[in-house]
């Protein structure tokens, strides 16, 4: 019974900071993808699913949260610019094999650039331990937001 009444305590307290976070993010970057795999985002694996990613102030991190606030993670970003013509909203991913992890997320005007998590460097170096020189070259993916 405890251990229930811990879960939703966490739950509506995660849900609650995720709105708090939101109603006060800035105009900047605010997209929506529906992504149709499981991927991995830092050190958390993130359901298929619809995901809003929003900044939280301009030189902040990122959070990005379900459609149903059930699922969230604050990303820590490097940002980037866009080159010539703006970009268009897109969530970029590394794809190993059937593992996805989120690479860069893109506005219209700029982009974020996710930092390798500790699991896809270890992943990394296992696949080039036992598979031929460039194997472990990821494919991207690329999943259109608005």
């Amino acid at each position: 019974m405890r251990k229930q009444a811990l879960r939703l305590f966490f739950g509506v307290s995660l849900s609650v900071l995720l709105a708090v976070v939101s109603a006060g993010a800035n105009s900047g970057l605010n997209v929506k993808a529906t992504i149709p795999f499981d991927f991995t985002v830092g050190h958390k694996t993130l359901p298929a699913g619809t995901y809003t990613v929003e900044t939280i102030n301009s030189n902040g991190p990122l959070v990005m949260r379900s459609e149903d606030c059930t699922q969230g993670i604050f990303i820590m970003t490097g940002a980037m610019q866009a080159k010539r013509e703006p970009e268009p909203a897109t969530l970029i991913f590394r794809k190993y094999g059937d593992l996805y992890f989120l690479a860069e997320v893109w506005g219209y005007d700029a982009g974020h650039q996710v930092s390798r998590s500790r699991t896809e460097r270890q992943l990394i170096r296992e696949r080039r331990n036992h598979l031929a020189k460039g194997a472990a070259e990821p494919t991207l993916v690329y999943i259109a937001a608005n």
